[in-house]
């Protein structure tokens, strides 16, 4: 509605059917719970105060604070990092190429956009799969925690990837009967693991069952 003299305050109008509602987000974020999109909204705001070295607080109309920006107030943990992170990850690219070596490459999955790089000559390997093939790539990312304890990774270096087979249950079940393995010969192998996790020692060393 209108932003008051002095430090930045903007004054907010709510409709009245929608009070509860925002009533409600206020509580959920307050209690670092509800939607993703509120808590984000005030990290984001904490962070710039945090920035400008300032603080600051959402004000009901009867003066009481609904919700704190401790801002340069903040205690926070201390920030680590950052370091380099041997990973990998699945999803589908969708920006291959740049001017430069190693070249941009952006990965969507189900949760956004991760910003990687890669040598041209992985980026060339990559380019059939743009837009239409899940990949996992392997690679270093670097990681660095910041003063609320949250991880982040800045960046991702893609050393190699593996395009991803869209098989059915039944395929894939069977691809994995087939790979050879020692312990299909035991006559009872979920014994044995149950053995193994309470005590090792009573496994038997002949596979072969008893008459």
């Amino acid at each position: 509605m209108k932003v008051e003299p002095g430090s930045t305050v903007p004054v907010i109008g709510i409709e009245r059917e929608a009070v509860p509602k925002v009533e409600g987000r206020v509580r959920e974020v307050k209690l670092n719970e509800g939607p993703d999109d509120a808590r984000r909204a005030r990290k984001a705001l904490n962070d710039k105060l945090i920035y400008d070295n300032g603080s600051g607080a959402l004000i009901g109309p009867t003066g009481n604070k609904l919700l704190v920006f401790p801002g340069r107030q903040q205690p926070g943990d201390p920030i680590y990092g950052p370091f380099n992170q041997p990973g990998a990850f699945d999803g589908v690219p969708i920006v291959i190429g740049g001017e430069h070596d190693p070249v941009p490459v952006h990965i969507e999955d189900q949760n956004g956009v991760l910003l990687c790089k890669a040598s041209r000559e992985v980026a060339k390997s990559l380019s059939p799969c743009l837009f239409t093939t899940w990949v996992r790539v392997r690679g270093t990312g670097r990681w660095y925690r910041d003063k609320d304890g949250t991880w982040e990774m800045k960046h991702f270096i893609i050393d190699g990837f593996t395009e991803i087979k869209s098989d059915s249950l039944s395929t894939a079940l069977e691809r994995l009967r087939s790979i050879p393995a020692s312990w299909k010969e035991r006559p009872d192998p979920l014994r044995d693991l149950k053995t193994l996790r309470y005590d090792p020692s009573e496994v038997e060393t002949d596979p072969k069952p008893k008459p």
